[in-house]
C-alpha cells in the first residue's frame, strides 16, 4: 500500500453503509461542529456556577 497522499474528487466516492447509521441517535454533533474552548466553558457552567464566565453562541 502506497503512503502517498492524493486528491480525489468527492464524486467519484461511494458511502458503503446509509448516512443514516453513520452516527448513533444519541450522538453529540457539538465534538464536530464546535470548537474545543466553547465544549469547556459549557461543561463548567453545567457542573457550577463561575462569576463572570458566559458562553457566546458559535456560528
Amino acid at each position: 500500500m502506497s503512503k502517498l497522499k492524493q486528491t480525489i474528487n468527492h464524486k467519484r466516492l461511494k458511502l458503503h453503509i446509509p448516512a443514516s447509521e453513520l452516527y448513533p441517535a444519541d450522538y453529540d454533533f457539538d465534538i464536530i461542529f464546535k470548537s474545543k474552548s466553547y465544549r469547556k466553558i459549557k461543561h463548567q457552567m453545567e457542573r457550577k456556577h463561575i462569576e463572570g464566565l458566559n458562553l457566546d453562541e458559535e456560528e
